[in-house]
């Protein structure tokens, strides 16, 4: 399905946060669902990594968006290679989705003989997306992080999650709160090609200059779109959940073992 990315980001201005240094932030105040609810403003944030955050964008989401927690998804060795900025009195939560480095997705810094090797084993980001549900140990960090989200006090303030460019990582638990609330498909998708906004320009740039470089067409592409949100990635995790469960439900509390009891409870403070 051909979506134009102009007339979702007009449709969703008002969710995004506008920073000098912190890229494709947005909330999820203001999304309705299919029961008549809202979620509420100020609750929820997804982010690209804090680690260049100016004091004035500090202060715009401590004061304006009552930061009160930040949880960073991305491998140890991303937060140490590039930890956040500190802020002072908010509570900051490490729990990576992935255990280790996965090509395409993570952004660790590498020798040039490392990226050199990188670039010659570029995975399909949709295994990547298949990998998160398959895969036990990332399925278990998804359930510890959404769990961190669900169990948030939110009469203290927001809650914010990031990976580094909050295009995969961020994409996919951002999608799965959103659905477990109830939110409709084609949102949670328009709300995860948001990302493009910020990085079409950039990674029409990467493909250029892997053309210059003499990389072939499809290799270009390929660094291409390691910069942009694929619906069929997105359509790919959802997919693999389909075939593991009977439904969403059971995928919450058997496949993320999410107590039921947690989600009521997150669903009744976050929606208005």
């Amino acid at each position: 399905m051909e979506r134009n990315l102009s007339e979702i980001a007009a449709k969703n201005e008002s969710r995004i946060i506008h920073l000098e240094r912190v890229h494709n932030i947005r909330g999820l105040g203001g999304i309705k669902i299919d029961h008549g609810k809202t979620i509420g403003e100020h609750l929820m944030i997804r982010s690209a990594s804090l680690s260049d955050a100016s004091e004035k964008d500090i202060q715009t989401l401590t004061e304006q968006y009552h930061l009160s927690v930040v949880l960073d998804i991305r491998t140890e060795m991303e937060q140490q290679q590039n930890p956040d900025v500190n802020i002072d009195r908010i509570e900051f939560i490490s729990s990576p989705l992935f255990d280790q480095q996965n090509i395409g997705v993570t952004h660790e810094k590498e020798t040039q003989a490392k990226r050199n090797q990188t670039q010659s084993q570029i995975p399909s980001l949709k295994d990547v997306y298949i990998k998160m549900i398959k895969d036990e140990k990332c399925r278990n960090n998804i359930g510890r992080i959404i769990r961190i989200i669900m169990e948030h006090d939110y009469a203290k303030g927001s809650i914010l999650w990031h990976c580094t460019a909050g295009k995969d990582r961020c994409g996919v638990i951002t999608a799965v709160i959103l659905y477990a609330l109830s939110v409709d498909m084609n949102t949670i998708k328009e709300d995860y090609l948001l990302t493009n906004m910020r990085n079409i320009e950039m990674a029409e740039m990467i493909y250029q200059q892997a053309l210059k470089k003499g990389y072939t067409e499809e290799k270009a592409l390929q660094f291409k779109n390691l910069f942009l949100a694929e619906e069929s990635c997105l359509d790919a995790f959802f997919d693999s959940i389909k075939e593991d469960y009977a439904d969403f439900d059971e995928f919450l509390t058997k496949g993320l073992k999410i107590p039921y009891e947690t989600f009521l409870h997150f669903r009744n403070s976050v929606l208005k």
